[in-house]
This record gives structure tokens, sequence and C-alpha cells, in this order.
């Protein structure tokens, strides 16, 4: 848990696109994140240009859409979840999962 927390880290500060690539390649790693990890990851995307440039990218667009599969209920109330959704090209009927 503690390498994920760091990654998380660093990729929150991340100051240039080839350090965002390689990070989310680390992370891509793992299965599975806590709340908190999930929170810390999707604020991330929204509040560094480094990440939110590059979504487009297949490795950090992936990364994130299979994030946002996996843990779009704990999405539903996040405070950045419009970004989010904007970021991903979520289409408004994918957002709920009920």
């Amino acid at each position: 848990e503690s390498e994920k927390e760091e990654l998380i880290e660093h990729l929150s500060s991340s100051e240039n696109f080839s350090q965002t690539h390689s990070i989310i390649s680390k992370l891509s790693k793992y299965n599975d994140f806590t709340r908190k990890q999930i929170d810390d990851l999707f604020n991330a995307l929204v509040l560094n240009n480094q990440i939110n440039l590059i979504i487009i990218d297949e490795d950090v667009f992936s990364f994130y859409k299979r994030l946002y599969d996996k843990y779009k209920i704990n999405l539903y109330l996040h405070k950045n979840k419009m970004q989010i959704t904007e970021l991903l090209k979520i289409d408004e009927d994918d957002q709920l999962p009920f």
C-alpha cells in the first residue's frame, strides 16, 4: 500500500508528460485501490495539467477509464465528478450504475 500511496503522490505532482506516463505504467499493475486512493487519483486527473492534457494518450485514458468503470459508484458524489466525466468523455447515461 505504501508504494501505491507514493506513486499517487508523485502522479499528483507530476511535472512532465514523461513522468506521468511512467507513473501510470507503474500504477496500472495494481488492480485494487482504496476509496481515498481513488479520490486522490481522480483529483490528480482534474487538477494536474500534466495528466489531463494527455488523457487522450492510450495508456493514461485506459488507466483512468478502467478505474472509472470499476469505481464509478464511489465517484457518484465526488466533488469533481463533472470534470472527470467530461475528461473521460463519459456519456450521461453511463454515469450511474443503477
